[in-house]
């Protein structure tokens, strides 16, 4: 798993951090996804499916996610031009980084010099790819996912209903969670897990939800019922 001490030493001139600024910075991503892991498998940090980012604005958060290696794919869905027009260019920064780091890794296996194996075992190719779409959140199903994480700040309460409608519904891996960020969605075959507060959107303090599918046994015989929509200005 990679740390973000400094995350420009990845992306020259700053471009990752300035382009979470004011959405979710690096460290909040890290920290949640360090959190999954524990909740999914004691740690270990490999998922089966996807992360999707479901309103992904400028793209940093893929990238923060990707660098973490947990997933093979990282997508994320805006639908502003504007927005994927910058996380285009981010994916292609990133991509260039990761055939980078592979030219580099490919350059010391092959050299049977000793005095290059350190350097050959420390450096990290990233694994996971990266997409993104520019398109509309009702379009999606997001088939696969093991996590979808949405930064809900700015979304009204038509579209967090109509998602968490289609993420109830959705063929996600087994045990997939939703994460999201100021509003909880109401997901009536997911079990709330966690709930914290972490530095997001300037760096307030936001809460965010951490809601896990159920198994179709544990839904069946649970009396719970429907997780609840609610919101950051519902805790106040």
């Amino acid at each position: 798993m990679m740390k973000y001490s400094n995350i420009n030493s990845y992306f020259p001139g700053g471009t990752l951090t300035r382009s979470t600024y004011g959405e979710t910075p690096p460290s909040t991503i890290s920290s949640l996804l360090r959190l999954l892991s524990n909740h999914h498998d004691g740690g270990r940090t490999k998922f089966p499916g996807d992360f999707v980012d479901a309103g992904s604005g400028r793209g940093g958060v893929l990238c923060i996610a990707a660098l973490e290696g947990m997933f093979d794919q990282c997508r994320g869905i805006e639908y502003s031009q504007e927005h994927s027009r910058a996380a285009f260019a981010l994916e292609s920064q990133y991509n260039k980084y990761r055939h980078q780091q592979e030219q580099f890794v490919g350059k010391y296996a092959a050299n049977e010099d000793s005095n290059n194996s350190n350097a050959s075992s420390n450096a990290m190719v990233p694994s996971s790819s990266v997409q993104y779409i520019c398109g509309d959140l009702a379009d999606e199903d997001f088939e696969g996912a093991s996590v979808v994480y949405s930064n809900a700040v700015v979304f009204d309460s038509k579209l967090c209903s109509t998602l968490g409608r289609i993420l109830d519904e959705a063929k996600l891996q087994p045990n997939a969670f939703v994460v999201t960020a100021t509003t909880q969605f109401c997901l009536p075959s997911f079990e709330l897990v966690d709930m914290l507060q972490l530095p997001c959107n300037g760096g307030q303090l936001f809460t965010f939800y951490v809601n896990q599918k159920r198994s179709p046994e544990c839904a069946s015989n649970s009396g719970r019922g429907a997780v609840p929509a609610v919101s950051d200005s519902d805790l106040m």
